[in-house]
């Protein structure tokens, strides 16, 4: 991975970043203020002093979204997508499925999500 240090005429950058499992659930009862501090600590650890100075920040608490309750992505156990992934991307009648728990790689993130819709589109058009 790399960072533009190129300065204000660079292009900039999005990072996104996730707590999960008890470190949320610790994080969600903290102050916003608090958190966003654990947050920029988190990024100066890892990509130097600069990261302290983020352009912009926003936070989701996926537990208080009413659509995922939770997670911004389907929990599959182990082995589903190994014994079952086939299945679950097969197109019933003209209905192609395409998220990120279909995806072939980057299963999970938006980047599969992505991938996984190119996919459909392109079964979509293989099939007219």
């Amino acid at each position: 991975m790399s960072i533009d240090q190129s300065g204000p005429g660079g292009s900039p950058g999005i990072i996104s970043s996730y707590a999960v499992g008890s470190a949320a659930t610790d994080l969600a009862k903290q102050d916003p203020l608090e958190r966003r501090e654990v947050w920029l600590n988190e990024l100066a650890d890892r990509f130097g002093p600069r990261a302290r100075t983020p352009r912009a920040y926003l936070e989701t608490n996926w537990a208080e979204e009413p659509w995922s309750l939770g997670g911004m992505i389907g929990h599959l156990p182990t082995g589903v997508l190994t014994s079952y992934g086939p299945a679950i991307r097969q197109p019933v009648g003209r209905i192609h499925w395409a998220a990120t728990e279909t995806a072939t790689a980057m299963h999970g993130l938006m980047e599969g999500a992505v991938r996984s819709g190119e996919r459909a589109a392109d079964e979509v058009l293989a099939a007219v």
